[in-house]
C-alpha cells in the first residue's frame, strides 16, 4: 500500500496515552499507519509543543489525537492557570488548520474527585473552544468512562479503558474516511 493511500493518526499524549499507538492499531486496518508521542507528566502545551514539527506533510486525510490536561488541572487553583490549559488547546487547533484534529476531554480523576467539577468546567470551555472550528473533532471522554476504566488509585486508566476508548477512536478514525 503506499503512502498515499494510507490515513497518518498521530496520538499526542501525556501518561494517559501509553500503550494507544497498539491498541488503536490492533482494531484498524492496514490503511491506517499509527505513531504516538507520549510525555508521562507533561502539562498540555508540553505535550503539543512538538506538533508543527510532526505532522508538516499531513493534509485532511490524516489527523491528530491529543489526550492530555490531567496533570495541568492539578495546578488550576485561579483563572490563570484554566486559560493556559486553553491557550495551549487554541494553539493546537490553529496548527492543525491543514489537517484533522481529535481533541479528548479531560479525563475525570477519581485520586482526587474535588477536581472534578473544575475539570468539567474546562471541559465545556474547551469543547465550545472546538466546536467553532470544522477540522476539530471533540472526543467526550468522561461519557463513555467509568471508575472501573481506572487503576485502583484513580488517575490512570487500565487496560480495559484503554480498550475502551480506543474502541470509539476507532469509530471516529472510519467516520474521517468515510467523510474524507
Amino acid at each position: 500500500m503506499s503512502r498515499r493511500d494510507s490515513h497518518r493518526i498521530l496520538i499526542l499524549g501525556d501518561s494517559h496515552g501509553r500503550h494507544f499507538n497498539q491498541l488503536l492499531r490492533d482494531k484498524l486496518t492496514s490503511n491506517f499507519n499509527i505513531q504516538s508521542f507520549i510525555k508521562p507528566n507533561a502539562g498540555v502545551a508540553e505535550v503539543i509543543s512538538a506538533v508543527e514539527d510532526k505532522i508538516g506533510d499531513f493534509n485532511e486525510g490524516d489527523y491528530v489525537v491529543v489526550l492530555a490536561g490531567a496533570n495541568d488541572i492539578d495546578g488550576c487553583y485561579d483563572s490563570t492557570g484554566v486559560s493556559s490549559i486553553l491557550a495551549a488547546y487554541g494553539e493546537l487547533l490553529n496548527k492543525t488548520t491543514h489537517t484533522n484534529a481529535i481533541v479528548s476531554t479531560i479525563p475525570f480523576r477519581h485520586d482526587r474527585t474535588e477536581l472534578n467539577g473544575l475539570i468539567e468546567n474546562v471541559n465545556g470551555w474547551l469543547y465550545n473552544m472546538c466546536q467553532k472550528h470544522s477540522h476539530v473533532a471533540t472526543f467526550t471522554i468522561n461519557n463513555i468512562l467509568h471508575r472501573r476504566f481506572y487503576h485502583h488509585r484513580g488517575l490512570h486508566l487500565n487496560i480495559l479503558g484503554k480498550k475502551h476508548v480506543c474502541a470509539h477512536l476507532k469509530g471516529l478514525a472510519v467516520q474521517y474516511v468515510s467523510e474524507a
